[in-house]
């Protein structure tokens, strides 16, 4: 059984915002949660468990972005691959327009989401 690293409660409210230009996500124009990475390694996982179809985006410590949406049923994930350590910047957003939804993200260094 796996333990995730970190889970980070996002607030209801998802739905405001601008549309990010990588994936269709309405998100909010500052970060929902800002994790100070320390440990370097070869992955960073992150998954969102929502009560509604949420999406997933992703500023990393190097300035690349990241997006997902639906990996499992509606919940978005993602991996990002040599994780360097730094301000890693997450939104979770909606897919539709005026949708809120209770959000945890999962964040893990070590294999799969459950």
């Amino acid at each position: 059984v796996e333990v995730p690293l970190h889970t980070v409660a996002v607030p209801p409210g998802l739905g405001v915002g601008r549309e990010h230009e990588l994936v269709e996500a309405r998100v909010a124009a500052q970060p929902d949660a800002i994790v100070n990475y320390a440990n370097p390694g070869d992955f960073l996982r992150f998954f969102v468990r929502a009560s509604g179809d949420t999406t997933l985006v992703i500023n990393d410590a190097r300035g690349r972005w990241h997006c997902n949406d639906d990996a499992q049923g509606t919940n978005p994930g993602l991996t990002i691959s040599n994780a360097s350590s730094g301000l890693v910047e997450i939104w979770v957003g909606s897919y539709e327009s005026g949708q809120y939804a209770s959000t945890n993200v999962q964040i893990s260094e070590i294999g799969q989401f459950q």
